[in-house]
């Protein structure tokens, strides 16, 4: 992983569109940083490639994340903010603000289990097992890691455990990242979130050994994880 993206260049790639499979209406992405252009994954050996492009800048970020006042917001019954490190509430204290870091996010959901539906569910067919997390600011990557997921009560609890960081690079509109360790073929889901809360989704594809873009089915959008995806701005990992 050295950030020459023309590597990639030989490679067939997913063109990201408005209107991915299974929703319902067509949906433009408000900020370009986070507006997928292309994709595509390889498994060679031990080894797994991943290629991601944007329409904006990749990983832009921005450094104030807000000028103006906000208020205590008020969850419901049934959220779960990610970025609270503490699940339990304390009913005698006031909630504290949340934290607004100026990340762009991106997240890679993994499903290798193959028919074990063990995971977080995505939807009835895509359970990840594993996620990768890169998130960065004015270009820069602050964190790159791969996570296995570790609840064992319900799959559509946001739970996670640190396995190890992710060997990426970023340029202009371009990012590539390698994960070592992962199944020879697997399925994959880009959900990219930015800053400002928009958000953009690739379609689902699996990855393989010596080729990319060698499946397109199944394939899953934005109107699958709606429900279950709400509001993730972080990974909480229990270390």
């Amino acid at each position: 992983i050295d950030g020459y993206f023309g590597d990639w260049e030989l490679m067939a790639q997913y063109q990201d569109t408005d209107w991915n499979e299974y929703q319902e209406n067509p949906a433009s992405v408000d900020n370009p940083n986070v507006d997928i252009d292309k994709y595509a994954g390889i498994t060679q050996n031990d080894d797994s490639f991943f290629y991601l492009s944007v329409e904006g800048n990749m990983l832009s970020g921005t450094t104030i994340p807000s000028q103006k006042a906000r208020s205590i917001p008020s969850f419901s019954s049934g959220s779960a903010p990610i970025d609270v490190v503490n699940p339990i509430p304390d009913t005698t204290e006031p909630a504290p603000l949340p934290e607004l870091y100026g990340d762009d996010t991106i997240y890679i959901f993994l499903d290798s289990n193959g028919d074990i539906p063990y995971g977080f569910k995505v939807n009835d067919s895509f359970y990840a097992d594993q996620l990768v997390e890169i998130r960065g600011q004015h270009g820069l990557i602050i964190s790159s890691e791969l996570y296995d997921y570790s609840s064992t009560d319900s799959m559509e609890v946001w739970d996670w455990t640190l396995n190890h960081t992710v060997d990426s690079a970023a340029a202009g509109n371009e990012l590539e990242f390698m994960v070592s360790g992962l199944a020879s073929q697997f399925k994959t889901y880009f959900h990219l979130i930015s800053w400002d809360d928009s958000e953009d989704y690739s379609n689902g594809f699996w990855v393989e050994s010596g080729e990319s873009k060698s499946r397109t089915d199944p394939a899953w959008s934005k109107h699958n994880i709606d429900t279950s995806f709400s509001g993730a701005t972080s990974v909480y990992a229990i270390d």
